[in-house]
């Protein structure tokens, strides 16, 4: 082959579909080597052209553009988002490189594999309303699509908005605060369309959950220093340690997803100092910030038409053919006013991303058949349950904070304090003082 003529080899390049391949087509030989950094620029800008949903360029080029600061600063966020709100960008006029090209690709096959999964888990559960279980067929590519865009727009949220550094760079006076995020961000998406973000927010939250609960609920530092929370997730609890790990964006999301030894958990969600990582201005933090328009005297959604709850909320930046998404947010919102989203009353909703579906789906389940007020025994449920595991997460931090006291570091159970280090020469008096730790009255049933 490496006596074809140039033109061909980048008539090859160009047909590929996938940068893996171009690396490994560009490393073949010093001729294709040469006739790629000939057409450089032109040939990565076919492979991704070729390999990515071109409907969602929006988000890819965004995502490019962030992938590239060199250094954080107000002034590059604000220029990010201006283009990316202003514009329709083309792949072409974009300069491409390898290594930015590569990432994109990797944010592709996450945003394809957890969008998968959600449409997959959310098809899975009990459908709402339809009793015998029949979620209806595979999802559309329509449907696909407005998973895939709001993984992506999670992603350029975590490259723009996250902390940066183990000292929490930007400052606290450089960072945008929520009620910035708000104007600067969430203001240009339709209330729908933040629903769907927020639906997004919460799946990923349960993918690093077992991880991050596992270790919050075991780590003596962790309950006896910071008490940290681990009893979830829409009714209670402090968010922001979760927040931070969220953060990290998908690859690391994934990651913490797929651990399954507890030691592996530890290594992915303890930061960099003893005491883990926690944000309270990320993304649970904008989506809340929402201030609902209108007073007292304000129309509610209920008493409003489709067109007029459509000309109420601020206009879609992804126009949307299909009526799905904003009837099922009218619906959820129907005693609230245009413009909120992201109630925590709305999470169990959420978990099956009813405002990803088609209108067919959701018609199909009968949804609208129902009011939203039936569904509020869902929340209170998940409140009570709550509240049981606050007062065992209460109980399990004084049981640590007696271990951690007397020396005591590592993983911890009410009844095994077997894999728990100790300093030389402690462990024997130190388990002495613990016999009256609920869960552990003999020093035998420690060791």
């Amino acid at each position: 082959m490496d006596s074809l003529a140039v033109e061909i080899k980048v008539n090859i390049f160009t047909a590929l579909l996938d940068l893996s391949d171009l690396k490994s087509l560009i490393l073949t030989s010093t001729s294709f080597y040469g006739a790629f950094i000939g057409t450089k620029r032109l040939i990565i800008q076919e492979v991704v052209r070729n390999g990515l949903d071109l409907e969602l360029v929006r988000e890819i080029s965004a995502l490019a553009q962030s992938l590239r600061i060199k250094t954080w600063s107000r002034e590059a966020v604000l220029e990010i988002l201006g283009t990316y709100f202003s514009t329709q960008p083309n792949i072409k006029t974009y300069d491409w490189d390898v290594s930015t090209a590569l990432d994109i690709y990797r944010i592709h096959t996450l945003a394809a594999d957890f969008s998968a999964d959600f449409a997959s888990t959310a098809l899975a559960k009990e459908c709402i309303t339809n009793q015998d279980g029949d979620s209806g067929p595979a999802p559309s590519t329509s449907e696909l699509r407005r998973f895939e865009r709001n993984f992506w727009k999670f992603e350029l949220y975590c490259n723009l908005f996250r902390v940066r550094t183990p000292n929490h760079a930007p400052s606290k006076q450089d960072r945008f605060s929520p009620e910035e995020q708000k104007l600067i961000f969430f203001d240009h998406f339709a209330a729908y369309e933040n629903e769907q973000l927020g639906c997004v927010h919460d799946y990923l939250w349960d993918q690093i959950s077992r991880a991050f609960d596992d270790v919050a609920a075991h780590d003596v530092l962790w309950g006896a220093e910071w008490s940290i929370d681990w009893t979830d997730d829409y009714a209670t609890g402090d968010a922001s340690w979760k927040e931070s790990l969220l953060s990290q964006g998908l690859a690391r999301i994934k990651m913490m997803g797929n651990a399954r030894t507890y030691e592996a958990r530890y290594h992915l969600v303890q930061g960099q100092t003893p005491c883990p990582d926690f944000d309270d201005e990320f993304l649970v933090e904008g989506l809340s910030s929402e201030v609902m328009d209108g007073n007292d005297y304000a129309e509610e959604l209920n008493d409003m038409t489709l067109e007029q709850a459509r000309e109420s909320s601020k206009t879609p930046l992804f126009p949307e053919p299909d009526d799905g998404p904003i009837v099922a947010w009218k619906w959820a919102y129907g005693n609230w006013y245009a413009n909120c989203y992201f109630f925590s009353k709305n999470w169990f909703m959420r978990q099956r991303a009813y405002v990803m579906w088609d209108m067919d789906r959701l018609a199909f389940w009968g949804l609208f058949k129902s009011h939203r007020a039936d569904f509020s025994e869902l929340f209170d449920y998940a409140y009570e349950a709550s509240s049981v595991a606050i007062e065992e997460a209460r109980k399990s931090w004084e049981a640590r904070s007696e271990i951690y006291v007397n020396g005591g570091r590592g993983w911890w159970s009410p009844n095994d304090l077997s894999r728990i280090e100790w300093p030389a020469g402690l462990k024997k008096r130190a388990l002495l003082r613990l016999e009256a730790i609920p869960g552990c009255q003999t020093a035998s049933n420690c060791c």
